[in-house]
């Protein structure tokens, strides 16, 4: 089985730019779905502010055609008063690069 993952599929990654001022909150971050040109799903997860820069999303198989990712992210700032103040950001994009090995996804959130 991990045989057919490794060479049957391609990994996709997502990385996820915030400014200095904000992060995503600690619990509950967001979530993400990646879908195909019909707009249907192939998959989907939670997103964690404990992950790396660059974050393993899920494998997909290499025969499906990805269109976008959609993301819901919760973002955190800080405020002088210690007071973290919390919005939620939504949005689709496309990848960035694919291969036949992997498919990579940028969010560059702006102040």
């Amino acid at each position: 089985m991990n045989e057919e993952r490794t060479f049957g599929s391609k990994q996709a990654y997502l990385t996820i730019q915030t400014p200095d001022t904000h992060q995503l909150r600690e619990t509950n971050s967001g979530t993400w779905s990646i879908e195909d040109t019909d707009g249907f799903k192939i998959c989907d997860g939670e997103l964690m502010r404990s992950m790396s820069d660059q974050m393993l999303l899920d494998y997909i198989p290499r025969d499906k055609t990805v269109s976008h990712l959609k993301y819901e992210l919760v973002l955190c700032s800080s405020g002088d008063d210690d007071n973290e103040k919390c919005s939620m950001i939504s949005g689709q994009i496309e990848p960035v690069s694919q291969t036949d090995s992997t498919i990579e996804f940028v969010i560059q959130v702006d102040s």
